[in-house]
């Protein structure tokens, strides 16, 4: 429930958006639901639920979670929060066809470019299979690209990149490195460097599957400050970027 107060705040305001014609002036438009203190998200549910048990589960964790919504202090924001002020994440997006499209791809990349891109582009050829989704893919050896974000308006603490891991001769050795820095005055120091690989080591897996991983820094950069990223294609002829999140949890 670490993100609860966030997503029950979005919830809210999209919901309150969409009832601002009520005369109650609730979050939604019927019954107990339209005081303001009922929360708008569904109670988290586990694999524990199942049919015989569901109603009752479904009650308790409820419960459990207008608790968590209390103990968190979540209705007491302080003055003058906004939607963007309750994300815990500077930047998040996953490519998808009709969500963060080969446009919104682009945009981000062109607007966030620390040097000039090379060697990297989107590709959205769904037509040769989901291999091939939309994604931010390198397409030579050595293909490298450097983002900066200036002015941060969040801690950040986490990197989350998602990546395609895939098979077959187009994916062979695929391996690229990333590197996240705070840039300082004096230079960038490096936070975090690794290597993540894009195909899979069982020759047998047929699958293109979107994978997280979470980079935990050893120390934030702080609100404020600049943070850069790059990454860079060191084995192989192919890599894909599906998504990407800077949070401060």
């Amino acid at each position: 429930l670490s993100t609860y107060c966030d997503d029950e705040y979005r919830a809210r305001t999209v919901t309150e958006t969409k009832s601002r014609n009520n005369p109650d002036g609730g979050y939604a438009t019927n019954g107990t639901m339209a005081e303001k203190k009922a929360l708008v998200l569904p109670p988290l549910l586990t694999r524990d639920i199942q049919l015989y048990n569901a109603t009752a589960e479904f009650i308790a964790a409820r419960n459990t979670a207008e608790q968590s919504f209390a103990n968190m202090n979540c209705e007491n924001r302080p003055e003058g929060d906004n939607e963007e002020s309750q994300d815990p994440c500077i930047v998040s997006f996953i490519a998808a066809p009709g969500g963060y499209d080969a446009t919104a791809i682009n945009r981000f990349m062109q607007t966030h470019k620390d040097t000039e891109i090379d060697g990297w582009t989107v590709e959205n050829n769904m037509a040769e299979g989901w291999g091939n989704k939309i994604g931010w893919i390198a397409e030579k050896a050595n293909a490298t690209f450097s983002l900066k974000f200036d002015d941060i308006a969040k801690d950040v603490k986490t990197v989350t990149l998602y990546f395609l891991r895939s098979y077959g001769d187009k994916w062979k050795d695929s391996r690229a490195k990333i590197t996240i820095s705070r840039l300082e005055d004096s230079g960038a120091k490096t936070l975090w460097e690794e290597e993540i690989s894009g195909v899979f080591e069982d020759q047998n897996y047929t699958y293109s599957f979107t994978l997280p991983h979470t980079m935990n820094l050893p120390e934030p950069i702080l609100k404020g400050g600049d943070m850069g990223m790059n990454m860079t294609l060191i084995s192989g002829s192919h890599f894909k970027m599906m998504g990407l999140m800077l949070c401060n949890k």
